[in-house]
C-alpha cells in the first residue's frame, strides 16, 4: 500500500462509522496482512473520543496496540521504549495525546465531519509505520 492509499483507507473506515482506533488497527491489518480477527478489531470500539471521556486519543491508542501485535513476530530498533517514543511523536505532530484538546484545536466543521480526526489519524499511521518501517518483511 502507498501512502495515499493508506490515507484514503482511513478515510474510507472513518465515513464507515469506524472510530480512529478501529479505522488504525484496520488500516495496520491490511498493510502488514495481519489478519487478525474480529475479536482484535472489537477491542477498539470503546477507544472513540477518548474512550468517551476526552482523554487519550485513539489514533494513538490504536498504534500503541498494533506495536504490541507486531512486537510479537517483529523487532523494532526502539525495544521497550516504543510505545514512549509513539506517545511523544504523536505529541510533537498533533501537539497533545489527549482527544479533548486536539478536538478543541479543530474547527466546528471539522469536529462535525471528522475530517481532523481523519488527518490525525492519518498522521498516526505514518508514525506507526516509520517505527516499524525497519522491521518490515
Amino acid at each position: 500500500m502507498t501512502l495515499t492509499q493508506i490515507d484514503q483507507q482511513i478515510k474510507t473506515y472513518l465515513k464507515q462509522g469506524d472510530n480512529c482506533c478501529e479505522a488504525i488497527l484496520k488500516t495496520a491489518d491490511k498493510y502488514w496482512e495481519l489478519v487478525l480477527s474480529e475479536e482484535t478489531f472489537w477491542t477498539a470500539r470503546f477507544f472513540k473520543e477518548g474512550m468517551q471521556s476526552g482523554c487519550a486519543c485513539g489514533a494513538l491508542v490504536g498504534i500503541v496496540i498494533v506495536s504490541g501485535i507486531l512486537d510479537k513476530t517483529k523487532s523494532n530498533s526502539f525495544g521497550e521504549d516504543l510505545p514512549n517514543h509513539l506517545h511523544n511523536k504523536f505529541i510533537v505532530e498533533n501537539g497533545s495525546s489527549c482527544c479533548r484538546q486536539l478536538r478543541k484545536k479543530q474547527g466546528l466543521r471539522e469536529r462535525l465531519n471528522k475530517k481532523g480526526c481523519c488527518v490525525i489519524t492519518q498522521k498516526s499511521m505514518r508514525i506507526l509505520i516509520e517505527a516499524w518501517e525497519d522491521s518490515r518483511e
